[in-house]
């Protein structure tokens, strides 16, 4: 009898309805620490120095297939899923597509980015802004596009910019603060 009971709890605990207030918690927390929390009490597994920027979509309906190790970063509306029913839909006797998400130690998923079931994006790797990442990145390279393929090392990209640093800081000093945009704009 306390099997069943206990079998019940977890199925209660662990539905998305349940679990849909967290998700919105988490999306929309104003701080890291409880945006944090929330994808955690949710079933997510986070590492340490992780940064998710408000608006991340992290699966609704099986987040602890997401694993996200130390000092990652994540973009606004970046959307990470587990499952895909695109087949389902057109015939229901072929099942959801489940898998796991695997963002590895140092990896930036920049602003508007989808990483689809199944993908283990490399450490110290890049996926740009609005790419559509359908296959596993290797470590210390640049993603981008839709489907995203690799546009460069991480190396090369830091590199270029380097070369770019007084331009960059520059630009930083100009639009810093709203009644500086005068200067940006000359």
């Amino acid at each position: 009898m306390l099997d069943i009971i206990s079998e019940i709890w977890w199925k209660i605990r662990w539905s998305s309805k349940s679990t849909s207030f967290l998700h919105f918690l988490a999306m929309n927390a104003p701080f890291n620490s409880w945006r944090i929390f929330f994808h955690k009490m949710r079933g997510v597994r986070i590492g340490k120095n992780v940064y998710i920027l408000q608006g991340a979509y992290l699966e609704e309906s099986r987040p602890w297939l997401i694993e996200i190790q130390d000092d990652v970063r994540i973009g606004t509306n970046v959307t990470i899923a587990t499952h895909d029913a695109v087949y389902y839909v057109h015939d229901n006797n072929i099942p959801y597509k489940y898998d796991k998400v695997i963002l590895k130690k140092k990896c930036s998923i920049c602003s508007g980015s989808i990483i689809m079931p199944g993908v283990t994006i490399g450490e110290c790797s890049v996926v740009a802004p609005g790419a559509l990442v359908i296959k596993d990145v290797p470590d210390r390279v640049i993603f981008a596009g839709s489907p995203a393929k690799k546009i460069a090392t991480l190396d090369e990209g830091l590199e270029r910019n380097r070369k770019r640093i007084k331009e960059l800081a520059e630009m930083d000093k100009k639009t810093k603060y709203p009644w500086k945009l005068d200067e940006f704009e000359e």
